[in-house]
């Protein structure tokens, strides 16, 4: 028999039977391509097709928050750093669900500003674009 004294600040009870439930995990990605109507990113963890997800945009590039919905899924060779072992990588195409008109506008800002003529982060532009992959 358990001689511990119960450590825990509230009770916990057992669960009868199976209830599902479901658990959110954030998850690290790159951008690699975008559209109006969905994106392609690359993570180290297996996004399965039909699992709705929510891609928050860095505030440098625009305050967006879009809902999207893995419509595809593949594996894809990882990358050896400084001798540690190949790891997984996987890509995932996802398409934008419910998008508000606003969330349509603000989504189309950002996909002027990836088109427009690339300013370099050194300023040789007479009016560089802020880009989000720059330090300055």
């Amino acid at each position: 028999m358990n001689q511990d004294p119960e450590r825990r600040r509230t009770r916990r009870l057992k669960v009868p039977g199976r209830i599902s439930s479901r658990v959110e995990a954030m998850v690290a990605i790159r951008l690699i391509d975008l559209s109006a109507t969905g994106a392609r990113l690359e993570h180290a963890n297996m996004l399965r097709p039909g699992y709705l997800c929510v891609l928050e945009f860095p505030q440098n590039l625009a305050a967006l928050v879009l809902t999207a919905r893995v419509v595809r899924t593949v594996e894809v060779r990882g990358a050896e750093q400084d001798a540690v072992p190949l790891t997984h990588r996987y890509e995932s195409g996802v398409v934008f669900t419910g998008l508000s008109p606003e969330q349509q506008i603000a989504l189309e800002v950002i996909l002027e500003r990836l088109a427009a003529p690339r300013a370099t982060c050194r300023g040789r532009n007479s009016k560089p674009l802020p880009r989000p992959d720059c330090n300055a």
